[in-house]
C-alpha cells in the first residue's frame, strides 16, 4: 500500500496537521499518531489539480487535505477516473488553453447565432393564452408599484383605441392608459396583449398620429413577442453559464459575463429597430408618413436628443439611440413628406402635407 504525505486543515483554524494518505478499495484512509480517519472516495469532493498544484481534497466533515506529492495512481483512484488522456488533457496548459478558447468560440456563436432564433422559435411557439396570464401578473404589479389610474377624458381614449386597434395585428390587443407617474411620458408593451400609454406621453405629444406612431411600435414588440423572446434569452443565457462557463472565477468569470451582457444588450437593440420597422409599415397603411415616428421620437426625447447625440455609441444601452434611431427614418424614406416636423409651428396645428385629428381640441373642451 502505497501512502503519500499530505496536509490536514480541519476548517476551523489555520492549523496544519501532518498526515498521510492511503488507498484501499474505495476507502481513503488518512493517518497520523492522533488520527485515524477514513471515508468513501465516492464522498470526497476533489478537481484534477492543473499543472503541478497540489491535491486538494475537500472531506464530507468540512476539512481539507493538501497533497503536493503525489502520482497518477493516487489521481485515478480519489478522482475516479479510468481514462490517462483525460489527466493528461486536464493538466496540460495547451490543452487547457485550447479548450477555453473553444469555449468562448462557442460561447459567442451560441449568443449570436443559435440563441437568437432558439429563443424566437420558443417564443413564438409558446401558447397565447400562458403570455395573457404572464401579461396579467406584470400589469398587476405595474399598477400597485409604479402608475396610477389615467386622468385623460374617456373621449380621448376611446378615440386614440380604436385608431390603434383598427391596425393591430389582434382583435383582443388590450390597450390601456395611466398616469406616468414614476415613468413620465412612455409607452410600453407588456409580454401578451397588453400596451400602456402614459397620459403625459399623450399630453407631449398632443397629436393622433404621433401618438400612432409610438404606439405602433409597441404592436411591432406583441407582434413579435419580443417581452417574452428576452425572457428566453436570459434563461438561455443562464443556461449557458451554468453548463459552459461555471468553472470561470475572478476576473474570467467577470469577463464573461460583461461579453454575454454586450451581445444581450445587441439583441434587444435589434428587437427595438425591429419594432420600429413594424410601425413604418403601419404608418403606410394608415396613410400616414413614417416622419411622423421620428418626429415623435424628438419630441419625446427633447434637449435629451442633443446630449444623446453627442455621447455616440449606444453599445452599452438596451435601445439604439434616440438620434440614430430618427436618422434612420430619414435614410430609408428620403421623400416621404412632412409629419408636423416644422418646429416654428405648435404640434396641435395640421400639416400642410397630412392631416389628422388633434387630441388637444378635444382636451381644450375639457
Amino acid at each position: 500500500m502505497i501512502k503519500y504525505d499530505a496536509s490536514l486543515y480541519d476548517g476551523k483554524s489555520a492549523l496544519e496537521q501532518e498526515v498521510t494518505l492511503s488507498t484501499q478499495g474505495s476507502t481513503l484512509f488518512i493517518e497520523n499518531k492522533e488520527i485515524n480517519l477514513c471515508f468513501k472516495v465516492k464522498d470526497l469532493l476533489c478537481e484534477a489539480p492543473f499543472s503541478k498544484s497540489p491535491l486538494i481534497i475537500d472531506l464530507p466533515n468540512g476539512s481539507r487535505i493538501e497533497c503536493h506529492k503525489y502520482d497518477q495512481e493516487l489521481l485515478n483512484h480519489i478522482l475516479k477516473r479510468e481514462s490517462h488522456l483525460l489527466f493528461w488533457l486536464e493538466r496540460n496548459k495547451l490543452a487547457i488553453t485550447f479548450t477555453f478558447i473553444c469555449t468562448i468560440i462557442f460561447a459567442v456563436f451560441f449568443v449570436q447565432k443559435i440563441e437568437p432564433q432558439l429563443a424566437h422559435s420558443i417564443a413564438q411557439a409558446v401558447d397565447q393564452k400562458v403570455l395573457n396570464r404572464f401579461d396579467d401578473r406584470i400589469l398587476s404589479i405595474i399598477d400597485s408599484q409604479y402608475v396610477k389610474k389615467s386622468k385623460l377624458p374617456t373621449e380621448v381614449q376611446f378615440q386614440l383605441r380604436e385608431k390603434i386597434l383598427e391596425y393591430a395585428h389582434r382583435e383582443d390587443i388590450r390597450v390601456l392608459f395611466r398616469e406616468g407617474s414614476q415613468i413620465g411620458a412612455n409607452a410600453f408593451a407588456l409580454g401578451g396583449r397588453t400596451i400602456i400609454i402614459t397620459d403625459e406621453l399623450i399630453q407631449k405629444l398632443n397629436n393622433e398620429k404621433l401618438v400612432l406612431s409610438i404606439a405602433f411600435h409597441e404592436l411591432g414588440h406583441l407582434k413579435h413577442r419580443h417581452f417574452f423572446e428576452r425572457t428566453v434569452s436570459a434563461i438561455l443565457y443562464n443556461f449557458l453559464f451554468v453548463f459552459a462557463l461555471n468553472d470561470l472565477t475572478g476576473f474570467t468569470e467577470s469577463l464573461a459575463q460583461a461579453g454575454m451582457g454586450l451581445i444581450f444588450l445587441k439583441n434587444s437593440r435589434a428587437h427595438e429597430s425591429e419594432a420600429d420597422e413594424y410601425s413604418f409599415h403601419l404608418l403606410f397603411k394608415a396613410g400616414f408618413s413614417p416622419v411622423c415616428f421620428a418626429t415623435g421620437m424628438q419630441l419625446l426625447a427633447g434637449k435629451g436628443l442633443n446630449q444623446s447625440s453627442q455621447n455616440g455609441s449606444d453599445f452599452f444601452s438596451t435601445h439604439p439611440s434616440t438620434q440614430k434611431r430618427i436618422s434612420e427614418v430619414f435614410k430609408k424614406f428620403p421623400n416621404a413628406g412632412d409629419c408636423l416636423y416644422d418646429p416654428s409651428k405648435p404640434i396641435y396645428e395640421r400639416s400642410p402635407v397630412e392631416a389628422a385629428p388633434e387630441l388637444i381640441n378635444i382636451l381644450k373642451e375639457k
